[in-house]
Parts: C-alpha cells; sequence; structure tokens
C-alpha cells in the first residue's frame, strides 16, 4: 500500500492509495485497450493517451505500468509475458515506455518521422492545417526533444513556410512559437 500526501485546507492529509483505489479511478476514464497493432503509430497514440489519463488522476507513479498492462490485449499481451521481469520485479514507468517503444514504435520508424519534419516545407498546405503538421513531426526532432528551445522552434518554423509568409514575419524578432502562430495566421488572413 502506497500513501501521498494531500492538502486539504491547508493541512496536510495522508491518503493511502492502493492499487484498487488507482485502477478503479483509471477505469472510470475509459482508458484504451492496445492489442498490438503497427498501423499509424497505434502504440505511440495508445501510450500519450494513457499520460493524458495519468495527468487527469490522482495515481502513484510506480502503478503506472501495472495499470497500463492490464490494457494490453492479444498480440501485445503475450508481447509483455514475453518481455516482463521473470524476477517479480516491476518496471518504472519510463522502462516500460522505452522496451514498448523499441517494439511497438521503433527507432527506424522514429528517424523516419525526424526525417519528415526536417524535410517539412508548408507547400499547399493552408496555414491550420501546417501548424498542425509542424507540430505533430516536431515532437520526434531529437533537438526538440532535448531542449525545450522556442526560438530555435520559431526559427525551423519560420524557415518551412512559404516564402510570401517568411518575408513578412521574418523582419520580426519572434521568440515564442505561440507568438509566431498567430502572427502567422494575421499575416495569411491578410494575404
Amino acid at each position: 500500500m502506497r500513501q501521498r500526501k494531500r492538502k486539504n485546507k491547508g493541512k496536510e492529509k495522508v491518503e493511502e492509495v492502493t492499487i484498487d483505489h488507482a485502477f478503479k479511478r483509471f477505469a472510470r476514464l475509459s482508458p484504451p485497450s492496445f492489442e498490438g497493432s503497427m498501423v499509424d503509430r497505434a502504440g505511440e497514440k495508445w501510450i500519450d493517451e494513457l499520460e493524458f489519463i495519468f495527468s487527469m488522476m490522482t495515481c502513484i507513479i510506480e502503478q503506472r505500468v501495472r495499470l497500463a498492462t492490464f490494457k494490453l490485449k492479444d498480440a501485445a499481451k503475450q508481447w509483455w509475458e514475453s518481455v516482463k521481469p521473470i524476477d517479480g520485479s516491476e518496471l518504472t514507468w519510463e522502462q516500460f515506455k522505452k522496451r514498448f517503444f523499441a517494439h511497438y514504435f521503433p527507432l527506424t520508424i522514429r528517424a523516419a518521422k525526424e526525417a519528415e519534419f526536417y524535410n517539412l516545407r508548408q507547400g499547399n498546405m493552408n496555414v491550420e492545417e501546417f501548424i498542425a503538421k509542424f507540430n505533430e513531426l516536431s515532437k520526434y526532432f531529437l533537438y526538440l526533444r532535448s531542449n525545450a528551445d522556442e526560438e530555435w522552434k520559431c526559427e525551423q518554423f519560420l524557415d518551412k513556410m512559404r516564402p510570401e509568409y517568411r518575408r513578412q514575419l521574418a523582419a520580426h524578432d519572434i521568440d515564442s512559437f505561440e507568438v509566431m502562430c498567430n502572427k502567422f495566421r494575421a499575416v495569411a488572413r491578410r494575404s
């Protein structure tokens, strides 16, 4: 049984968080199952959805692997049975994700996504499509994963947009990605 501290009207209260309690809260949030599909980054999307759910609930981080593996089905469950520690030890959430991604979102696919980001150009995409595609692919770019560098992100975004927009925005010294997106929208509306 694990404990977590919770502030209640200025007083600290220790609340017991059992796996049963965490599982009930987890189930109420309708987490998706994962069957082992390798299609369309299904494994990555499943992990993203679970991480969103974990951010919405108050579970102890050590419980995440047990909650997640309960939602594995079919081939994914067989995979887990073949890679889980045989000595009964528990993996951390980060260790689990590393093993999971090695199998269901391998380095070759991640490298291809990074190359897709590197080669991204706005082309015929409208403003919102381009912003969405840039955001989707930027999470695969190693530099951005390692550094929260807004200025670099703005430079990359500017470099990848159509020349007529780039010319209008290059004169501004923008170092916030949200500000860059808003100015980009405004320039595109005027064009």
